[in-house]
């Protein structure tokens, strides 16, 4: 069969509509919703669940004030437990409300 000019065209840009494609797939999965977080002595999957958060955040430009909030939202389990144990700490020691996710450490990286 022969090659159509058409054909050519579309065998010369390959290359960038397959890199087109990729960068479309990473921008729907940013803009995904992170799951929640129950905690876990697993680090790789703790890591994994920051840089979902981290891809969201930025894909969504949300402020610092909105992304500890949505953080906390998504801690349950164990995790949730710690965190409100670290905010009862923090009060009692007279140390100021968290106003970003770096208040959240060692939770946060």
């Amino acid at each position: 069969m022969p090659i159509k000019c058409r054909d050519i065209v579309i065998l010369e840009h390959q290359d960038q509509v397959i890199k087109l494609t990729k960068q479309i797939a990473q921008v729907k999965e940013a803009m995904k919703e992170p799951s929640c977080f129950e905690g876990s002595l697993n680090p790789n999957r703790y890591l994994k669940w920051v840089q979902t958060f981290a891809a969201c955040f930025e894909a969504k430009g949300y402020a610092n004030e909105e992304r500890l909030i949505i953080a906390i939202e998504k801690l349950q389990g164990l995790s949730y437990s710690w965190f409100r144990n670290l905010k009862r700490e923090s009060a009692l020691q007279g140390r100021p409300k968290m106003k970003t996710l770096e208040g959240l450490s060692p939770l946060w990286i």
